[in-house]
C-alpha cells in the first residue's frame, strides 16, 4: 500500500510538472507577443499606451518567474540570481546622485559655494532618526520602524534617495511594488524588481507551507521566527548590503549577526489598491516584509502618503510578536521635510514677482515643493505675463494636472473634488482625502515650524492594555487629515483646478462635477459615524456642490467660464462668453459685463470667514461660505482688475423638491442685492415659469444682464429705468437637478473602507 501511495504521489507530481511546463511555454509565448506589441506602440510615441504595454510585459515576466519557482521548474535562488545585474547597486547610486542634483538645482547654492546637496543633507530628517536609533542602541532597543508621512510632492523620495547615496554601505533604497511611472524611480528599477520578487517568493512559500489564503490575518499566524526557516528577502538584502556573497536565502537568526545599524528605505509603501503585477495583496506583502525585517533587527523606514490616517471602528488584529516593548515606532511628518527652495535666481525672482504682496517666506514654508517646481518650470516660458501675475498663475498651472496624473495615476478624482470644499481644509477623518494632497493633522492647533525635531518627528507609543498605537496620546483611529489652508499653499489648489476641468473618466474624457458627486455617493458609506463628510459640513448639499462648481470654473480661460459652469452642472453649451453675452450686448456692454463675470470668477481659493485679507494683494481670489446672518450663502471675487477695482459676487443655493416661485426668487434676489455685489448668483432646482426681469431690484441707474442656465445659457439685458447708466450688474440663475435623490441612500461618507485602512497597524 505504501508503494502504491508513493507511486500515486509521484504520478501527481509528474502531472503537475507537465501542467507547469505547459503554462511556462504559454507565458513565454505571451511575453514574446507583448514584446512585439511594445515595439509597435513605441513607433507611435503614445506615452500612455507605451506605459500600459510596458506594465503588461513586466507583469507577465513576473508571473513567469514566480510560477517557475512555485512549480520547481527553477529554484528561488536561480530565479533571483537571474535578476542580479553586475554592479547594480553602484549603478543605482550613481544614477540617483544625478537625479538628486537635478531635483535640487545646481545654481541654488552659488552664493555660499556649497554643493547642491550639502544644505539639503544637513536638514535631512533621516539623520535625526538614525541618531535616535544609535542613542537607543546603548539602552538595548532592538529595532526601529519609522513611517515618513507626507503627501505627494513633499520630497519623501528625494529625502530617502539623498540619504541612501550618502550612506550606501548601511542603507538600501527600493520601491514597494513593481511599477511606478515617475522617472525618478528608474534608477532603482533593478533593485526594486529583485527585492519584490524575493518578497513574493517568500509569500508563496508561506502560502504553500501553511496552506492558507493570502489575506493578512492568515499571514499574521505564521511564525517567522523559527530558526530553521530561511528567507529569500534576507538573502537579497544581505547581498545588496554586502553582508553575504550571494542571494541565497538567509534565516532571521543569521541576519541578526550582521553589522549593526542597517536601514531599509521602502518608498511608495502602502498602496491603496491591489497590485496587478503581483498575485498577492499589498497588505500581505507589506506585513511579511516588516515582520522579517523586525525579527532580523534591521531598521526600516516606510515612505507613504496618508499611511497613518485612517478611519475605522475597531483596531486591526495584531500578532503577539507585534507587541514587543523593545521596538521603537516613529513618524517623520511632512513638517520635518525640507521646504521648497527655488532652484535658480531667475525662478526665485519669478516667484517673488508673481506673489508680490503675499508673505513669500510663509509660502516657501508651506507650498508643495514638487508642484511649485512644476509651476516655475512652466512660468519661465511665460515671462511676457509677469505684468499680470493672476493671469500668469492661471496660464502656468493650466496643463500641470495632466503632468501630475501622469506621474500619480492613483490620484483620486474624489480627492480633487474635495480640494474645493472648505471643510476639507480643516481636520477631517476621511478616506477619500488620502489619495491626493492631504496632510497629516497630528497637532492641536497650528502645525510646528519646519525642521527635524521632536515636534515634527514624533515617537509613537503602545497602550500596554489594549496594544493600540498612540501618537501624542491619540490612537491612530483618532488621527485626521486635511488639505493645507489654501492661502498657505494656493498653487496646489491651482494645479488641482485643472484649467477648469480637473475630473476625468478612465478613458480620459472629462467628467462634470455633478457626476463626480453622484459617483461618490454610489460608492457607499463608511461605518464610522464620526466621519462626517466635507459637503455636509459645507452647509446643505447643493451649497457645497455649488461652491465647488464656482471655484473650479474660476480657473477656466476667461472665454470658457460660462461653458464650464454649465458643463459641471451636467449641461452642454459649447458657446464661449463672447458668443453668449455678445448676442444681446453691444461692444461697450460686452466689455463691461465680461469684466464683471471674468473678475468675479477668477482664481478663486476656498477660504474661511476672516481669511480674505490673506490674499487681498496677491494674484488670487476667494470663495467664502457665509454664516446665516450674512444674508447670503457665499461670497466670492477675484483679484483686482487692472483698473484697480475688485468685483464681488454673492451666491444663494436652494435645493428643494418643489420648484421655486416668483415671490421667493424675488426675495432671494432682493436680499443678495443689498450686499452691494456686482454679480448675484442663484443656483436651485428649476424655477416656475415667470420672467426674471420682473423680479429685479428697483435701481434706477443700474443696467442688468440676466444669464439663465436651463439646458443652455440664455441672455437678456434689462436697460436702466433712467437715461444714464452709472453701474452694471449681472443676475445669474442656474438650474440643476434636485440633489435630494442623490443623498437619499447615503448615510455618512464617500468611500468604503479599503485595504489601505488596515495596513499601517498590521505592518508595524
Amino acid at each position: 500500500q505504501n508503494a502504491i501511495a508513493a507511486a500515486e504521489d509521484e504520478l501527481e507530481r509528474a502531472e503537475l510538472k507537465l501542467e507547469a511546463q505547459q503554462a511556462e511555454r504559454k507565458l513565454k509565448l505571451e511575453i514574446r507577443e507583448v514584446e512585439n506589441q511594445l515595439r509597435t506602440v513605441q513607433a507611435s510615441k503614445d506615452q500612455d499606451e507605451i506605459q500600459q504595454v510596458r506594465e503588461r510585459l513586466h507583469a507577465t515576466k513576473h508571473r513567469l518567474v514566480c510560477m517557475q519557482a512555485k512549480a520547481s521548474l527553477a529554484s528561488p535562488f536561480d530565479v533571483l540570481r537571474s535578476l542580479v545585474q553586475p554592479g547594480m547597486k553602484a549603478a543605482a547610486i550613481k544614477a540617483l546622485k544625478e537625479r538628486v542634483m537635478e531635483s535640487l538645482g545646481v545654481d541654488r547654492f552659488e552664493a555660499s559655494g556649497s554643493s547642491p546637496t550639502e544644505t539639503f543633507a544637513k536638514a535631512n530628517p533621516i539623520d535625526y532618526v538614525v541618531q535616535c536609533q544609535v542613542n537607543a542602541t546603548e539602552q538595548n532597543a532592538s529595532s526601529f520602524t519609522c513611517l515618513m508621512e507626507a503627501c505627494s510632492g513633499s520630497g519623501k523620495s528625494l529625502t530617502a534617495a539623498e540619504y541612501f547615496v550618502r550612506n550606501p554601505d548601511k542603507t538600501l533604497y527600493f520601491l514597494f511594488g513593481f511599477l511606478h511611472r515617475q522617472s525618478f524611480y528608474d534608477s532603482v528599477k533593478p533593485i526594486t524588481l529583485l527585492v519584490n520578487t524575493a518578497i513574493d517568493l517568500d509569500l508563496s512559500t508561506c502560502v504553500q507551507k501553511e496552506r492558507m489564503q493570502e489575506d493578512k490575518k492568515d499571514l499574521l499566524a505564521v511564525d517567522i521566527r523559527i530558526q530553521d526557516h530561511k528567507w529569500n528577502l534576507l538573502g537579497v538584502v544581505g547581498y545588496l548590503l554586502n553582508q553575504t556573497d550571494s542571494v541565497a536565502a538567509v534565516s532571521t537568526e543569521q541576519a541578526r549577526k550582521w553589522a549593526k545599524g542597517l536601514w531599509i528605505l521602502v518608498d511608495e509603501a502602502v498602496p491603496a489598491h491591489r497590485s496587478h503585477c503581483s498575485v498577492f495583496s499589498p497588505i500581505a506583502r507589506l506585513v511579511l516584509l516588516k515582520r522579517i525585517l523586525r525579527h532580523s533587527r534591521i531598521h526600516c523606514i516606510m515612505l507613504g502618503t496618508n499611511t497613518l490616517v485612517m478611519n475605522f471602528a475597531e483596531s486591526s488584529v495584531r500578532s503577539d510578536d507585534s507587541r514587543g516593548e523593545d521596538e521603537t515606532l516613529m513618524c517623520i511628518t511632512h513638517r520635518a521635510l525640507s521646504p521648497f527652495l527655488a532652484p535658480t535666481k531667475e525662478k526665485q525672482q519669478i516667484f517673488e514677482t508673481t506673489f508680490e504682496g503675499m508673505d513669500t517666506d510663509m509660502l516657501f514654508q508651506n507650498i508643495n515643493p514638487w508642484l511649485c517646481r512644476l509651476f516655475l518650470d512652466s512660468a519661465v516660458g511665460k515671462g511676457n505675463l509677469l505684468a499680470d501675475p493672476a493671469l500668469l498663475v492661471q496660464s502656468a498651472t493650466a496643463d500641470l494636472l495632466s503632468t501630475v496624473l501622469g506621474n500619480k495615476p492613483s490620484l483620486s478624482v474624489y480627492s480633487l473634488y474635495c480640494m474645493f470644499q472648505i471643510a476639507a481644509h480643516d481636520g477631517m477623518s476621511q478616506v477619500h482625502l488620502s489619495r491626493g494632497f492631504a496632510l497629516l493633522n497630528a497637532w492641536n492647533g497650528n502645525a510646528p515650524h519646519r525642521g527635524r525635531n521632536e515636534n515634527t518627528i514624533i515617537k509613537l507609543t503602545r497602550n500596554l492594555k489594549d496594544f493600540r498605537i498612540l501618537m501624542q496620546g491619540r490612537g491612530l483611529e483618532g488621527l485626521t487629515t486635511k488639505f493645507n489652508e489654501a492661502w498657505r499653499d494656493p498653487l496646489t489648489v491651482a494645479v488641482c483646478a485643472g484649467n477648469g476641468r480637473p475630473f476625468f473618466q478612465q478613458d480620459g474624457s472629462p467628467l462634470p462635477a455633478i457626476e463626480v458627486l453622484q459617483s461618490m455617493n454610489e460608492e457607499g458609506g463608511i461605518l464610522d459615524e464620526t466621519a462626517v463628510d466635507a459637503y455636509k459640513r459645507d452647509g446643505n448639499s447643493l451649497e457645497s456642490f455649488g461652491g465647488v462648481v464656482i471655484m473650479v470654473s474660476s480657473w477656466s480661460p476667461r472665454e470658457e467660464i460660462l461653458r464650464n459652469l454649465a458643463f459641471h452642472c451636467g449641461k452642454s453649451d459649447t458657446r464661449n462668453l463672447r458668443s453668449i453675452v455678445g448676442s444681446v450686448a453691444d461692444d461697450e456692454q460686452l466689455r463691461g459685463y465680461s469684466d464683471i463675470i471674468t473678475f468675479c470668477f477668477f482664481n478663486l481659493l476656498p477660504l474661511r470667514v476672516g481669511e480674505e485679507d490673506r490674499v487681498r494683494e496677491g494674484p488670487f481670489g476667494f470663495y467664502i461660505r457665509s454664516s446665516d446672518n450674512a444674508q447670503r450663502d457665499g461670497v466670492f471675487g477675484g483679484p483686482a482688475h487692472p483698473g484697480g477695482r475688485k468685483y464681488r459676487g454673492g451666491s444663494e443655493f436652494k435645493n428643494r423638491q418643489a420648484s421655486l416661485g416668483k415671490k421667493e426668487v424675488a426675495r432671494i434676489v432682493e436680499k443678495l442685492s443689498k450686499q452691494g455685489h456686482d454679480l448675484l448668483l442663484l443656483m436651485s432646482t428649476p424655477l416656475q415659469t415667470f420672467s426674471l426681469k420682473e423680479i429685479l431690484p428697483d435701481e434706477k441707474d443700474c443696467e442688468w444682464l440676466i444669464l439663465r442656465l436651463s439646458n443652455v445659457w440664455s441672455a437678456e439685458i434689462v436697460p436702466s429705468s433712467s437715461q444714464e447708466v452709472s453701474k452694471r450688474k449681472v443676475l445669474m440663475v442656474m438650474d440643476v437637478i434636485s440633489l435630494q435623490r442623490i443623498w437619499s441612500n447615503v448615510s455618512t461618507s464617500l468611500l468604503p473602507v479599503n485595504e489601505s485602512l488596515d495596513v499601517m497597524c498590521d505592518s508595524v
